[in-house]
Parts: structure tokens; sequence; C-alpha cells
């Protein structure tokens, strides 16, 4: 038992979470405290892609990002609400986000949330049973403030696109943008960073287009 603790001590650039709402990281010798700000985030998983990147994921959707080896972290609204068990990135814009309302170790999943930007938005694929049509939904809450889903149904596969659009047609953030399989999706949305006012949201995919306002 000691040899372990010796070694563990001497893992050069490594970060450990708890059970708990704290981080501890590793520099050379010693172990660093580093407690994310706001406080009171229960944290189940951490993953860093490089020496100053990383994510940290836990209770109630909690996601948490640094760019500066942890010195600092900040909350990504991804919108989601069940427990997150585990979070993982193979680069500095897709990565992928486990969970469900039930206790870790348990091994029965609910969901599983995807991001191909980072973390702005994650979709989750919510069945895989093939839909009969094309399918866009109008999104809830709406109006929103400021986290909305919307949900989208693909009869086959293909290149999906959906993005968000201000009232003069100008692109404000782009959604989806990439080939999917058959099967239903579900987007969160964080509209934060939009001022009040009335939007639209575009979904295309072959020769499939529709759009929905917002609030």
């Amino acid at each position: 038992m000691k040899k372990i603790i010796f070694k563990l001590l001497f893992i050069i650039s490594a970060i450990l979470v708890f059970n708990s709402t704290f981080l501890i990281r590793n520099c050379q010798s010693q172990w660093v405290w580093q407690n994310p700000l706001p406080q009171g985030n229960y944290l189940q998983s951490v993953k860093f892609i490089n020496d100053n990147t990383g994510w940290t994921a836990g209770r109630a959707g909690t996601i948490l990002k640094t760019t500066n080896a942890g010195t600092n972290w900040y909350f990504q609204i991804s919108g989601i609400t069940e427990d997150l068990h585990s979070i993982y990135f193979v680069n500095s814009q897709t990565g992928w986000t486990v969970g469900g309302n039930t206790p870790p170790g348990y091994n029965n999943v609910e969901i599983i949330y995807r991001t191909t930007n980072g973390g702005n938005v994650f979709v989750n694929n919510i069945s895989r049973k093939i839909p009969d049509i094309y399918y866009l939904s109008q999104n809830y809450p709406n109006p929103f403030n400021p986290v909305t889903r919307i949900r989208y149904e693909l009869p086959r596969a293909g290149v999906v696109r959906l993005a968000v659009y201000d009232i003069m047609g100008r692109e404000v953030e782009i959604l989806v943008n990439e080939r999917q399989a058959a099967g239903s999706y579900e987007v969160e949305f964080d509209g934060s960073n939009l001022s009040s006012g009335t939007y639209f949201y575009r979904f295309s995919t072959g020769d499939f287009t529709d759009a929905k306002t917002f609030y």
C-alpha cells in the first residue's frame, strides 16, 4: 500500500476528482488544492485533453470547463438536468457525457449526450427507433430562459444542419452540422448570450427543410 501511495504522489500532471465539490491537481511531487467556483458542485468525473484544457461533470447536469490547467473553472450551461457520471473528450470540440438519475456504479446509464463544439451545445440521441417521416418540433420551453430544447426526427441517415438566426436572417449559432444516423434527437441550446427578441431556427437534411420561430 505504501508503494502505491508513493508512486501516486509522483505522477506528473494528474488530476483527481472526488464524489465531492473539489479537485486536486498533481504538480511534480505535490498535490495542489483546486476548488471550482462557484462551489456546491457534486463532481463525478474529469477529463483533460492537454495540459490546460479539461472538463468535469457531476450532479444535476453540472459541467465545468477550464482552459488554464484548473486554475479557473466556468459553467457550461447544457440544459441537462440528469446527474452526469462520466465525461470524455477526444479533442477540443468533440466529447460525450453519460449519466442518469441513478447512483454511479449501477451500470444503467439513461442518457448519452454528445457535443461537437466544445460543450456549448449538447445533442442527445433519444431513440434509435426509425421514424416514418422527417420532423422538427417546436422548442420547449418557449419563451426560453435561457435554455431550451429542440427535437427532430430522421427517417434515414444524412448530413444534418440546425442553426439559429435572428429576425434579420443573420446566423447567430450553429447547433448541429454533421452526419447522423436515422433516429430521434434532442438538442440542448443555451441562449443566455442572446439579447431578448424574436429568433428562428432552421433544420435541413437532404431535400427536407423546416424552420420555426422562438422567443
